[in-house]
């Protein structure tokens, strides 16, 4: 029949004992408290999470100023497919490079940020 582990994690046992199961996916992420193993969902995105909300006023402010991704980009020293990639939500994009882009686009690092 196996352990208690083994039943509840069926394939993903290695992970919990320290082992690499090359080729695996868990949707689980093992901690370790007070020396016991702790199984935790993964987290999910905020619904309106700092990167959608990015996302969207970029791609808005770039279209009511009419430039495209490749204009912005050359404002902002960045390559235009890192523009497109954070307007489809795909980086996570450092304080840096959203700054650099509120630049280019005469706005503060806030307006890029807010709610819609």
């Amino acid at each position: 029949m196996g352990t208690v582990a083994e039943v509840c994690l069926g394939e993903h046992v290695g992970r919990v004992l320290g082992t690499y199961i090359p080729g695996t996916y868990t949707p689980w992420l093992y901690t370790r408290q007070a020396g016991n193993l702790t199984l935790m969902k993964a987290r999910k995105p905020a619904p309106q999470s700092a990167r959608i909300r990015l996302a969207a006023n970029l791609r808005a402010v770039r279209a009511s100023l009419g430039i495209s991704q490749e204009e912005l980009a050359d404002r902002a020293g960045v390559d235009r497919t890192f523009v497109g990639s954070v307007e489809r939500r795909e980086r996570n994009i450092s304080l840096d490079n959203i700054e650099r882009l509120a630049v280019a686009l005469k706005l503060d690092v806030a307006d890029l940020l807010k709610k819609p």
